[in-house]
């Protein structure tokens, strides 16, 4: 059983602070602020470990997967992960517009019975989409993990953020190396993920938004600190 499969999977425990530097070819396009590190890597670990049954999950109804195997990863103590969100160089949005037409070049090859072909719905349906975009040389992440098993799974990205699959979010390197100190969570007193208030003594800004993958999910939406604003943890 798959579940089975997600049990047995042990990432090993030698956790050390890393950098993650993508150096990009193309521009990144956003359907969120950021990117979130550790989502991107259960991610791409599930479809590792379930192969072609990754396509078999339900959409609508998540599974906690994060309660059934383990990350390459570290988790903290208030169920968040030591994983940053994206930071971009340069960090200036645009915007851009994509259209989809159906092409009639070819449309005398049609193999259909029916006489019209419908562009206001379904399959061929013709629409305009104005998509946000980062054109960011490079993207860097933070994490604590293990270091080994992150460089593989890094190689099995095919490029960051939404559209991959018409060439943006094209990437040319990537580079990963061990750092002294642990900039995931804190970095000059400024949140570098979504903190949950339940960690927090001290904050200036809140909002509600996911803290950990699946980050699509409304079951795992909660007041946190933001993503680069002032805060203190509980710990500290």
């Amino acid at each position: 059983m798959w579940f089975e499969k997600l049990r047995n999977y042990d990432p090993g425990e030698e956790f050390v602070p890393l950098k993650i530097t993508f150096e990009m070819v193309t521009p990144v396009v956003l359907a969120h602020p950021w990117i979130h590190f550790d989502g991107v890597i259960a991610h791409f670990l599930l479809k590792d470990l379930l192969g072609r049954k990754y396509y078999l999950l339900p959409g609508r109804y998540p599974i906690d997967f994060t309660s059934v195997m383990k990350l390459p990863i570290e988790k903290s103590r208030y169920d968040f992960y030591y994983s940053s969100v994206s930071i971009f160089e340069p960090k200036k949005a645009f915007a851009t517009k994509i259209y989809k037409r159906f092409d009639d070049k070819n449309i005398d090859r049609l193999k259909t019975k029916k006489k019209k072909i419908r562009l206001g719905s379904g399959y061929y349906k013709s629409f305009m989409m104005s998509l946000p975009y980062i054109p960011a040389r490079k993207v860097i992440f933070y994490c604590r993990g293990v270091k080994e098993e992150i460089e593989r799974l890094v190689s099995e990205i095919p490029g960051l953020g939404k559209k991959v699959h018409i060439g943006f979010g094209e990437i040319k390197d990537v580079n990963i190396k061990k750092i002294n100190i642990d900039k995931s969570i804190i970095l000059n007193g400024k949140a570098m993920r979504p903190i949950p208030l339940h960690a927090v003594k001290k904050f200036k800004e809140m909002a509600n938004m996911a803290y950990r993958p699946p980050y699509w999910a409304k079951e795992n939406v909660t007041l946190c600190v933001p993503p680069f604003e002032e805060v203190q943890l509980y710990d500290e």
